[in-house]
């Protein structure tokens, strides 16, 4: 796990073990399984890093759908397809295009707010959806992250737990040759 985690997110030893560290402290605090999270972290690896999200939010995104009991295959599924769908920008069709409207958002602006602050777009996201209608939040998640995707999707709209915060408690090391970028 940390030889992919180092070569998935371009870190070097240093910073492996605090993202080890951070999953164990995100685990011991806010409850789930280890092995399940970093297994998330490890399906998910560089296409976190495409989609603007660093490995820190990464991990707490991944403990907050185990703790609540979404297996690792079905929480990498569904971190996989929203990372697909906040980055697709113009590239999204009609229809989820209407969606993301519906929320009061733009495709193009979501896929741009992934690139300066992944943590902060995920978060305005999830509050959009949380306001919505009960009733129209089924159809809506589906249109932007597929069917697949709910139950892990769905986990995340309690943004009040606020697992983030315990990322940002040791930060990672500063990737080789883009310092100040994790």
């Amino acid at each position: 796990m940390m030889a992919t985690w180092r070569t998935a997110f371009g870190l070097q030893h240093d910073g492996v073990i605090v993202l080890a560290d951070q999953v164990n402290a995100l685990t011991n605090a806010y409850g789930g399984n280890v092995s399940s999270v970093s297994d998330m972290v490890t399906r998910i690896g560089p296409l976190g890093e495409v989609a603007g999200i660093a490995a820190p939010s990464l991990a707490a995104m991944a403990q907050l759908m185990n703790s609540v009991g979404v297996e690792s295959e079905v929480g990498a599924t569904g971190l996989k397809n929203m990372a697909l769908a906040l980055t697709k920008g113009e590239a999204a069709t009609k229809a989820q295009k209407g969606a993301w409207k519906s929320l009061g958002l733009d495709a193009a602006k979501v896929a741009k707010g992934m690139q300066r602050d992944a943590e902060g777009t995920i978060l305005s996201v999830m509050r959009a959806l949380a306001r919505i209608p009960a009733a129209a939040r089924p159809a809506i998640l589906s249109e932007l992250f597929g069917t697949e995707s709910l139950g892990a999707i769905a986990t995340k709209l309690d943004i009040g737990r606020g697992p983030c915060t315990v990322c940002r408690t040791r930060p990672l090391p500063p990737r080789r040759g883009l310092e100040g970028h994790q």
